[in-house]
């Protein structure tokens, strides 16, 4: 066939394709776009858009290999941002960046592609390379308001005075009141805590409850009520002028008005975990009567299969599914061993098959200088269910919690499965006395379940620790039988127990305890956010090196990967 008739096919072809793409005929399109290429090999318009059916087939690979038979002269920064996410989704992170850093290296680029690239470098752990993507968009564009968001999240921990600039500067221009609620929440946040560095107070952790108030930005909390109260003439069913109101409220202390705006956004946005804010007397009174078994009714059974033998020793709760056990609470059982010898470990599992619960009991039986219990329970909750799932693995364990109880005499103990023993606290953990109940208050929060951190709780054995958190626990059942399981319930459920109990005594975790810092003398480390979920690549072999990382989340890493097998 001459050239040009092969050319005159192909387009022929192509317009057929496009035709049957646009009617929704995904296969004929497959079929005419192929035929194109029968006649045009490199036809980079056939090629992109059977990389484009592909991937929204899931054919992932199939995509990659139609952009890979696209030229240089063709591309363009739309597909090299299709091919960008599609090589971060079969997860090969070297070729993603390379094609991200094409994109938006062109002059048709947009905001929106470099924005994706500085949030796939958070996934990959690589911090600084975003902060300066975001940096970069924030120079380009003060105005941007997601990018001015973004980059003063990543840098008000160690640079609080530059992400108050930049939200001051933004919210001068912003008149739209919905932008000006999530800037007002964001500057609250950094102003709070670079006014507790300035007072040489700890900026994570409250030493008491009027320590945990807001105490330096009372001028934007009244301009976020005025925000939020423009939002609410417009549409008094919004749903951000709503929450916003509601949690403005509660942190003035004024409890009433504020569950009066939640009580609206349940009929707003049910899903949301405000529409799950319940704080009244009379419905924490009626969980304070509740026992135990009635908490538990219901619920799944759990396999114990065997206790510890403890005395009054303080006992180590930790709680999740097989999977994240077994990328995280492997290394924590196995940070205590090395740490603290001598201490007792209650692992408990969810959805556990009972070869993995053979491996789980198999690796802490592997070290010897700790004693491990393991419990499972089956939920029925599969993978078509994960959201569903991880919200009742992080509520239900604290009814597990409350269990225990009935098992152990000495301190109780429950920490999250992504966390490091750095040191041996057993001294910390026996003591007791002079204590109901143990946790770290997060000052100047806004949001009543962030108020009160679920990652490290402590119950002594008091008549007062146990009512604590049984409450907690019987509210997070309640909202189980009502289907309303949402993330961030668990501290919710803490700050309803505050709420409902008579004044137990609170050992206020200090920065030491539940260090989210990683100092060389902390007792448990923590790290939270994407960073966390990076190790997880260099756990399976995906990446070798994770650079840019803070100080303090590099040190985290180090330990963790010093205890892979």
């Amino acid at each position: 066939m001459p050239p040009s008739d092969s050319l005159d096919a192909a387009n022929a072809a192509l317009q057929s394709g496009i035709e049957a793409m646009t009617s929704g005929d995904m296969d004929l399109a497959c079929r005419c776009f192929e035929d194109s290429l029968g006649h045009v090999p490199n036809n980079h318009i056939a090629l992109k858009n059977l990389a484009a059916i592909a991937a929204k087939r899931g054919q992932l690979a199939d995509a990659e290999a139609y952009f890979d038979g696209v030229g240089p002269a063709d591309e363009t920064a739309d597909m090299l941002f299709d091919l960008a996410r599609i090589c971060e989704a079969l997860e090969k992170f070297d070729r993603s960046r390379e094609a991200f850093g094409k994109a938006v290296a062109r002059q048709d680029s947009t905001s929106k592609m470099k924005r994706a690239f500085a949030k796939f470098e958070l996934r990959v752990g690589e911090r600084e390379k975003a902060v300066q993507l975001y940096r970069e968009l924030v120079d380009s564009d003060p105005s941007d308001t997601n990018a001015v968001l973004a980059y003063a999240k990543l840098i008000w921990t160690y640079a609080p005075g530059e992400a108050m600039a930049c939200l001051a500067k933004l919210l001068e221009k912003v008149t739209d009141p919905n932008d000006r609620i999530e800037i007002l929440f964001n500057l609250i946040l950094y102003k709070e805590s670079a006014g507790r560095s300035g007072r040489g107070q700890e900026k994570y952790h409250a030493t008491s409850v009027s320590d945990g108030r807001v105490q330096f930005s009372n001028d934007e909390l009244d301009a976020l009520i005025e925000a939020s109260s423009d939002v609410l003439a417009d549409d008094e069913t919004s749903a951000s002028g709503l929450l916003a109101n509601a949690c403005a409220y509660h942190a003035k202390g004024e409890r009433q008005v504020c569950l009066e705006y939640f009580m609206r956004l349940k009929e707003a946005q049910p899903k949301h975990v405000g529409s799950t804010v319940s704080l009244d007397d009379a419905f924490l009174s009626e969980l304070s009567q509740q026992t135990i078994n009635d908490i538990a009714s219901g619920l799944p059974p759990v396999d114990w299969m065997k206790s510890l033998e403890t005395g009054d020793k303080p006992v180590i709760f930790v709680s999740s599914d097989y999977p994240y056990f077994y990328h995280f609470g492997r290394y924590f059982v196995a940070s205590i061993n090395r740490h603290m010898p001598g201490a007792c470990i209650q692992v408990h599992l969810m959805d556990a098959a009972p070869e993995q619960v053979a491996d789980a009991v198999d690796w802490c039986n592997r070290h010897s200088s700790v004693t491990c219990a393991i419990s499972n329970e089956m939920t029925g909750l599969g993978p078509a269910q994960s959201e569903e799932a991880a919200c009742y693995y992080h509520a239900i364990r604290f009814v597990r919690f409350v269990q225990l109880r009935e098992r152990y005499a000495g301190p109780l103990w429950l920490f999250d499965a992504d966390v490091l023993a750095h040191r041996d606290a057993l001294p910390v953990l026996q003591s007791g006395d002079g204590w109901d109940v143990a946790y770290r208050l997060r000052p100047g929060r806004l949001e009543p379940w962030n108020v009160i951190n679920a990652s490290l709780v402590g119950m002594a054995p008091t008549e007062a620790g146990t009512s604590f958190f049984r409450v907690a626990a019987a509210y997070l059942a309640h909202f189980w039988r009502e289907n309303q399981l949402a993330w961030g319930i668990d501290q919710l459920a803490l700050l309803a127990a505050f709420y409902a109990t008579d004044n137990p005594r609170i050992r206020f975790l200090n920065a030491l305890e539940q260090d989210i810092e990683m100092h060389e003398d902390g007792y448990f480390w923590f790290m939270s956010g994407p960073n966390k979920h990076a190790l997880l690549n260099m756990e399976n072999g995906k990446r070798s090196v994770l650079s840019g990382l803070r100080p303090s989340d590099q040190r985290f890493a180090d330990a963790y990967l010093s205890y892979l097998p």
